[in-house]
């Protein structure tokens, strides 16, 4: 009984927030004030990339950049470490049948 009431709850409230959800979205005002904040986002985040590369300070994106790198660089470094591991006990291996 208690799960169906949550059930029929949910529903409603569902219901309530799609409905909502497209009133404003069909409303010409909601619409027109979204489209210009998003506009005066994108201009505002280009605007701060400017200042950020001006004064030389690394953005969000050059530091995931710099990870990327590093990240590449590890898996690299441990891939020649498993290849030195393998030959050097293979040398062991060759010295000991001497």
């Amino acid at each position: 009984m208690l799960m169906e009431f949550m059930r029929k709850a949910i529903e409603r409230g569902d219901r309530v927030v799609n409905e909502l959800t497209n009133d404003l979205l069909l409303n010409e005002t909601f619409s027109a004030a979204v489209e210009k904040a998003l506009v005066t986002k994108g201009s505002l985040d280009r605007k701060i990339r400017n200042i950020l590369n001006t004064m030389n300070v690394a953005t969000k994106a050059d530091i995931e950049d710099v990870h990327d790198e590093m990240r590449r660089i590890r898996r690299e470094l441990r891939a020649l470490r498993r290849q030195f591991d393998t030959a050097a006990s293979e040398d062991g291996a060759a010295n000991t049948d001497e």
